[in-house]
């Protein structure tokens, strides 16, 4: 089942409207943001040998600095990551 959180001009785009994603992940449960969050992590796999698109890099830092702020850390910016291989607790 497609995550109706990624959307299609989101998987096709290079570009990200941070305050946009930012807000909508505000706006998610804890569940629901874990599911994005393990969604845009899988889009992060390597297809045929291709490094990851930044569309996704991004929304995995974002998933888990939001998920850093719930959990009370008043700083995220040192613990997001800009690489989908430090795997976030999704």
């Amino acid at each position: 089942m497609p995550n109706k959180n990624l959307s299609g001009e989101q998987l096709n785009s290079e570009s990200i409207d941070l305050q946009e994603l930012r807000e909508r992940l505000r706006k998610m449960s804890d569940n629901e943001l874990r599911k994005f969050g393990r969604a845009a992590l899988n889009m992060c796999s390597p297809i045929n040998g291709k490094p990851p698109r930044q569309v996704f890099l991004v929304q995995v830092a974002e998933t888990r600095a939001e998920l850093l702020r719930r959990q009370g850390f008043k700083d995220v910016r040192k613990h997001r990551s800009d690489h989908c291989e430090t795997r976030p607790n999704f």
